[in-house]
């Protein structure tokens, strides 16, 4: 999508019909993993100030258009280990704008966590002025993936919208099941996508505004002092939903909460006071460390660097029993390495043995 980084001509902005306007985002930059790390550049290649003069001209050209802002990262948290996506510093002023032109933003859409979520946002109390303060954002939208790298089931996502107000009313999730009942993965057959129930059928609301997904957030927390607590009918239709389809485990009332914490919180101090709210400091850590991201069957390790230093460490460890089990058979066999880098007899029994070739195998990185 972009050839460089962000550079506002290389910035995507479609004009969908007159009155539907996408602006897509390189959001990379912001990332708290980004390497090198550039936060002291308080506008990297320029693009809020571009996004802000492209709102303007919208706004100024046609009162009545819908924007939807597209990006990849998205401004909160993750669901599995509630890391913080973006520095803080590019948050505040990535809502700043967003909060300016809240009238005419139909909603956020991004991807990155391969899971289907949304989040209902409230904009942070510093930027917010004194008649929108505790203001709930425009809805953000979290895309599944094709790529089943984390345990989905591959998918993607058909939109409809009102023709009349052009605000999305629901979507439906084309799902291509890998593995069912024990058969076959599917990547071995012909490829069959299925259609999953939408949105609005799947948890029962009239489209995807932030009135229904405040909905949603309610049916979530309800029932904590019932016998059934642990048995939230729209919980069971998230699990059903984040993955494509991939069963998860049950889901109690305490992983419930930290979904309900995941889906409104922008940093993870907010969603370390959420818990604190509703769970009691003393259990955050231990619910995070047993639940992950509350439900994900899927494998994934803890930690990026011990995962690179583990995959060096298992390598390594090859290696060194290859050229031990080389060199222990090439004592019964008569065989030794030479220094070129070819076999020699030392028997001197096939002097053609000289001329073969061998396998070297190099690391590229």
């Amino acid at each position: 999508l972009f050839l460089t980084c962000v550079v506002p001509p290389l910035t995507v902005v479609v004009q969908v019909g007159p009155n539907i306007l996408l602006i897509a985002l390189n959001t990379l930059i912001y990332s708290s993993n980004h390497s090198p790390e550039e936060t002291h550049i308080d506008d990297q290649f320029n693009q809020f100030a571009w996004l802000e003069q492209t709102l303007t001209q919208a706004q100024t050209s046609n009162p009545s258009v819908n924007v939807y802002i597209v990006g990849h990262i998205p401004p909160t948290i993750g669901s599995y280990r509630k890391n913080q996506y973006w520095h803080d510093q590019y948050l505040d002023v990535y809502f700043r704008i967003i909060e300016r032109y809240d009238d005419m933003i139909a909603a956020q859409l991004y991807g990155h966590a391969h899971s289907d979520e949304f989040r209902v946002l409230r904009y942070p109390h510093n930027i917010t002025n004194s008649n929108s303060d505790n203001k709930i954002m425009p809805p953000l939208l979290m895309n599944g993936a094709l790529t089943p790298v984390f345990g989905n089931n591959p998918n993607f996502r058909l939109v409809k919208y009102d023709p009349e107000d052009l605000l999305i009313t629901d979507y439906d999730t084309y799902v291509l099941t890998l593995n069912e009942d024990g058969a076959e993965p599917a990547l071995f057959n012909k490829p069959t996508w299925g259609k999953s129930d939408s949105f609005h059928d799947s948890f029962n609301v009239p489209d995807v505004s932030i009135t229904s997904l405040q909905t949603i957030l309610t049916r979530l927390s309800s029932g904590n002092n019932d016998l059934n607590r642990d048995n939230n009918p729209t919980m069971n239709t998230l699990l059903t939903r984040i993955q494509a389809g991939v069963p998860q485990p049950p889901c109690e009332w305490s992983c419930r909460m930290t979904w309900v914490c995941t889906f409104q919180s922008i940093t993870h101090v907010e969603y370390r006071g959420c818990m604190d709210a509703k769970m009691g400091g003393s259990t955050i850590g231990s619910l995070e460390a047993s639940s992950g991201n509350g439900s994900f069957s899927s494998v994934r390790f803890a930690h990026p660097i011990l995962t690179v230093l583990l995959g060096v460490f298992v390598c390594l460890l090859v290696v060194v029993l290859g050229v031990l089990s080389y060199r222990i058979r090439g004592k019964r066999t008569g065989y030794e390495p030479h220094s070129r880098g070819v076999i020699v007899n030392t028997d001197d029994e096939d002097p053609n043995i000289l001329d073969e070739p061998t396998i070297q195998l190099r690391l590229i990185t």
